[in-house]
């Protein structure tokens, strides 16, 4: 048996690097033992824009997660257009292995083994592979139409230790992608100056003590990125620009009532970027081959209190800011959820404060951001509210009914020139921080009967003018719906069914005259819908191996992922799947 397994972790991690993920891959994975811990890996860059929202630090409220972004169940992938998720479901298996191929060369391939796995010491490590070679960009804006291609890897080491005094994590990957800009008129992949190269490496170390719920639990994390392009688009003499993130985040709370605790977090964070070669935040030209830092320091303290219906979190966010020029400012931290009766909860959040626009976390939205677009600061946000109700679960049904409103200052957004009002070809996605405010209106319901039928749907509107309305990606949409189904007719088959919708999409736009921009205006540049119908199925075959396929862009829609770059039309995936 061990002679076996061998030789099967050796072929599976051996075929890797030969093949890549799909369009859109984002992998999950929990491993089941007497506990469920949940390990995230990686995140692939996602083709359609979407926002990153800054995660509280704070310590969050017990609030009920069943209105959470559907996942996908164990064994089905199912791509969507804000990526490519799976779950794999252990027992003592301590290994896995996926590989799928399909159309337009599209090819996903996974694996990860813990080398180490007892109470005391977990130790694993893990691959992702993801390209795509041969999709055509049907972009009405394009009139070559050239292939897409990328080639994006991942490998990481994770690191578990519990201690007698508390838990301390380590955690390392390594990024690397090559792709080509293919949204230009012409056919870039050969030229050196339109053909990117991204390596990325991350650490992170954690340490938190073993508290007892009436002594002080404290925590202390360091990070450290390091990403940077290869080439500028500026030109061939000009290589790509570079950013370094360190991160120290240090936290403690303390138990100071039957029901109450006293919480602080402080964090610091230091960017520094060399080689710029175009403009910064404040769209300003830069002298070639350019440096600058900047740094964030931010104060977090907050009172929570948990008892009976009631749940409440009251704190502030102090921030400090620093690029050349200082800035000081403070938004609120508040969470509150009372439940009225059994299974019908009001809840108001008004969150806020000061996030860092790095480079890296920009390309795991959006891989063609252009390297000038690198140097974007930070965005604050002085309110970013959401309340509603919650109803459920009665029978399986749960309801969430929202509604919200935030306000920015110097978010990024894409951009695009136009010339005397012609439509213009885009290498890349150019960015521009912009300062805006809106409402939202949501509900999401979810209906799960027994192990056999899982349905979810959601929809969210807010409505969009140059400065106004709540911002749902980068593409602007007025209305996001969502909907999928997962049936398990039988234990070893699932069947999955998903929709999703982003209805009037549009694009900022720079208005040129000559060489120089001289207005700038909300111009009618639309981006068609997103309508996209996908399903997939799985078939365990065993506790071991099991099979999957799956099919994307059923309708064979037309539209851009962004501005000039067509989403693939309709592609199907088959594959394998592997635990041991």
């Amino acid at each position: 048996m061990n002679k076996k397994l061998n030789i099967l972790i050796i072929a599976a991690f051996g075929m890797i690097p030969l093949f890549a993920a799909a369009q859109n891959l984002s992998k999950e994975i929990t491993v089941q033992k007497d506990y469920v811990p949940t390990e995230r890996k990686a995140t692939k860059a996602n083709d359609l824009p979407k926002v990153k929202k800054e995660q509280s630090k704070t310590s969050a409220l017990n609030y009920s997660n069943w209105a959470a972004p559907t996942q996908v169940p164990a064994k089905i992938q199912v791509l969507t257009p804000y990526g490519y998720e799976t779950t794999h479901d252990f027992s003592t298996q301590r290994g896995y292995f996926d590989l799928g191929a399909g159309s337009f060369m599209n090819v996903v391939g996974s694996a990860g083994y813990r080398i180490l796995d007892t109470e005391q010491t977990t130790l694993g490590f893990w691959l992702q592979h993801n390209s795509t070679w041969t999709g055509k960009n049907n972009s009405p804006v394009n009139t070559i139409g050239q292939k897409q291609k990328y080639n994006e890897n991942r490998i990481g080491v994770d690191l578990t230790s519990n201690l007698a005094p508390g838990t301390f994590t380590a955690n390392v990957f390594y990024h690397f992608d090559h792709f080509n800009y293919y949204g230009g008129n012409s056919d870039i992949w050969e030229q050196s100056a339109y053909k990117q190269t991204v390596n990325e490496v991350n650490l992170r170390l954690g340490w938190k003590n073993h508290a007892t719920p009436d002594a002080l639990s404290y925590h202390a994390n360091l990070l450290g990125d390091y990403f940077g392009y290869s080439h500028s688009l500026v030109g061939e003499s000009y290589k790509g620009a570079k950013e370094t993130h360190l991160q120290l985040n240090l936290g403690g709370e303390y138990l100071c009532g039957e029901y109450s605790h006293a919480g602080v977090d402080l964090s610091g964070d230091w960017v520094h970027y060399s080689k710029l070669t175009a403009i910064d935040f404040d769209q300003q030209l830069l002298s070639p081959h350019s440096n600058k830092s900047l740094g964030l320091v931010t104060l977090s303290p907050y009172f929570r209190y948990n008892h009976g219906n009631l749940a409440l979190l009251l704190g502030v966010k102090a921030d400090g800011y620093f690029d050349g020029n200082s800035s000081f400012q403070i938004a609120p931290n508040v969470e509150f959820s009372y439940a009225f009766i059994d299974g019908v909860t009001f809840y108001a959040n008004t969150k806020g404060g000061k996030s860092l626009n790095l480079a890296a976390d920009r390309a795991n939205i959006n891989r063609y951001t252009d390297p000038s677009s690198m140097l974007l600061g930070g965005t604050f946000s002085p309110i970013d509210a959401e309340g509603g109700f919650k109803v459920g679960p009665f029978a399986g049904f749960s309801l969430k009914v929202f509604g919200g409103y935030g306000k920015f200052k110097n978010m990024p957004l894409p951009w695009i020139p136009v010339l005397a009002e012609a439509k213009v070809s885009t290498v890349a996605t150019y960015y521009r921080p912009i300062s805006i405010d809106g409402w939202k209106l949501g509900a999401e319901a979810t209906y799960k009967f027994r192990s056999l039928v899982e349905f979810r749907a959601g929809i969210t509107y807010s409505d969009q003018d140059k400065d106004n309305g709540y911002v749902l990606g980068d593409d602007r949409a007025k209305c996001v719906a969502t909907a999928s189904i997962n049936v398990t007719p039988i234990k070893p088959l699932t069947i999955g069914i998903g929709y999703e919708l982003r209805a009037k999409r549009a694009v900022r736009s720079v208005f040129y005259s000559g060489s120089a921009p001289v207005i700038e205006s909300w111009i009618n540049t639309p981006l068609d819908d997103v309508n996209l119908l996908r399903a997939g199925a799985s078939y365990k075959i065993n506790d071991m191996f099991g099979v999957f396929v799956q099919a994307n862009n059923i309708l064979c829609k037309k539209w851009d992922d962004y501005y000039g770059m067509s989403a693939q039309r309709f592609n199907a995936l088959g594959g394998i799947s592997i635990v041991f």
